[in-house]
């Protein structure tokens, strides 16, 4: 059975008929009223059903009448089929044989404290392993060639007490744990078994992300479920313009310590690459130490819009919205200055306008190389907002709303599909580059096409829009013919004095338009005569 499916039989059970309307609705653990609309929804509340052993499910049929509502219910299963939930769970939620892998026992390679090993690098080996299945991270406090002493890598940062400690044996070179806590308080609170903060990235995404811009929009998104919590999250843009999700992570709150977790582990992720980063926020809670602790030489871009509403926050009660939305507009010509010259410049008509100390005290707090554009030591690439966060914010809006490890699984699938369909899209591209920077690059060069540009030196050059000489008219004028019966209204020419002599009535010709003449002595045609010609002659005897 499936959602058309039921529908049909919700209209045959209550003898609907085409023409009445009504909506499905049911509740979960998670949530106390979620709507069933379409295929979709109704897999998902397979998926709800699997994860709190869900027996059967009670859906509300809301017969819509007018403004008003009336209701009766229904249990799913009660239908005109028994419904196989295999059909709409996913992989991770089937009934039924599980595949197994060769990394499976990897997880039971270290297990207790006197545990044999062949040799030293057969421990270490085992220890990568160990922790590549069970997934965490660890660094050697100690590693020579008789002792090996290995922590969580989260140890600093949150105190973690796993640790595993053991040497090698004289007697027959073999090597032996002699210490072994086996227990990662970083993930687990043990007082109420819960997990404190998860990370996530997959494989796909992060080789993606080396062929993106360098660019990371990092921000945080409260989770709408009983269990609330903040979604951290690490975003890119890709070369059509688009968001390319990178990582996330759930954890309880927005704080310094969970800040650092997460760029600890995004760290990991983005130094093989080599690339430089440039990162754009919110300034968040927390977040700004624990970056400056993890990425203390990366560009570091605070959001335009962000600083723009704190900078309005300034003015609350004290002017007008006219005096605010000039404030604003001038605010604006002072972020995107492209020049010293052109900052300071802006920078004294807002003191002007907002007042000087307002002002002074709002640009303390935001050192500049982090907002202005004439300021910034990084690269930008034409961004100064912290939009794409926004927008992976909204398009995950939905499964905010589910518990933390539903929300993570159709996170997961709804980032596969969107991987997916934007493959598929991209293999019908004509172009060199994507539609979006196509489209852009074509209006540019119709711009430019009016300009004229003249070399002066390497990569100096000047531009000049010669068409902007005509864009200028003269303007006509209304009462050029317009007669006036009063002569003292005439405005009348300046008076000249006569000059000596007799007027003349050819014009005085210049030096170069001289007309040449013939002198008799060189017999050559110039601008000299017999008396001024300095010709050598020749003699003949």
């Amino acid at each position: 059975m499936n959602y058309s499916d039921l529908i049909q039989s919700i209209r045959k059970r209550f003898k609907f008929s085409s023409n009445d309307s009504f909506h499905l609705e049911y509740s979960s653990p998670a949530c106390s009223s979620v709507y069933l609309d379409n295929e979709s929804d109704f897999k998902m509340l397979f998926c709800c059903a699997k994860i709190y052993h869900m027996d059967n499910v009670l859906v509300t049929v809301v017969k819509d009448v007018g403004k008003s509502c009336s209701s009766t219910s229904v249990v799913v299963d009660d239908c005109a089929e028994m419904i196989d939930e295999n059909d709409y769970l996913g992989d991770a939620f089937k009934d039924g044989p599980q595949k197994f892998f060769l990394s499976d026992e990897w997880g039971s390679y270290l297990s207790h404290a006197g545990q044999k090993f062949e040799s030293i690098a057969d421990f270490r080996d085992k220890l990568r392993k160990f922790a590549v299945q069970i997934g965490f991270h660890y660094v050697l406090s100690r590693n020579d060639s008789i002792y090996v002493n290995a922590v969580c890598a989260n140890r600093d940062v949150d105190h973690c007490g796993w640790e595993v400690l053991g040497s090698v044996a004289s007697i027959n070179q073999c090597f032996y744990i002699t210490r072994f806590n086996n227990v990662h308080t970083c993930r687990v609170d043990e007082s109420t078994e819960r997990f404190k903060r998860v990370f996530v990235a997959y494989a796909g995404q992060i080789q993606g992300f080396k062929f993106s811009l360098p660019v990371l929009y990092v921000d945080g998104a409260f989770g709408k479920s009983k269990y609330k919590g903040q979604i951290l999250a690490a975003t890119g843009r890709n070369g059509n313009k688009g968001f390319f999700p990178l990582a996330l992570c759930f954890c309880d709150s927005e704080t310094e310590e969970n800040w650092l977790f997460f760029f600890k582990n995004l760290k990991a992720l983005l130094e093989p690459q080599g690339r430089i980063i440039t990162f754009i926020s919110d300034r968040g809670v927390g977040l700004l130490k624990a970056f400056d602790l993890i990425f203390p030489g990366n560009p570091h871009l605070y959001c335009y819009h962000h600083l723009r509403y704190n900078l309005s926050r300034k003015y609350k009660n004290k002017g007008g919205e006219i005096v605010v939305a000039d404030v604003l507009q001038k605010f604006f010509k002072v972020a995107y200055a492209s020049t010293e010259k052109s900052f300071y410049f802006h920078l004294k008509n807002l003191r002007d306008e907002g007042g000087a100390a307002t002002i002074d005290e709002f640009i303390r707090e935001i050192p500049l190389e982090h907002w202005c554009r004439a300021f910034f030591k990084g690269c930008r690439y034409g961004i100064m907002a912290n939009g794409i966060a926004e927008s992976f914010n909204n398009w995950i809006v939905a499964e905010r709303s589910l518990p933390p490890f539903a929300m993570l699984d159709q996170t997961r699938m709804k980032e596969m599909k969107m991987m997916s369909e934007r493959s598929v899209e991209s293999k019908s591209w004509t172009t060199k580059l994507t539609p979006k920077m196509e489209k852009r690059l074509k209006e540019q060069l119709d711009r430019s096409r009016v300009f004229r540009v003249v070399a002066s030196h390497e990569n100096v050059y000047e531009v000049r829009n010669d068409k902007m000489c005509y864009s200028f008219p003269i303007a006509p004028l209304s009462n050029v013919d317009a007669s006036c019966s009063s002569t003292e209204d005439f405005i009348l020419p300046h008076v000249t004095k006569r000059p000596a002599g007799r007027p003349k009535s050819k014009r005085i010709a210049s030096a170069g338009e001289k007309k040449p003449i013939r002198c008799d002595r060189c017999n050559k045609m110039g601008h000299h005569n017999k008396k001024s010609c300095t010709e050598p002659l020749n003699m003949l005897l």
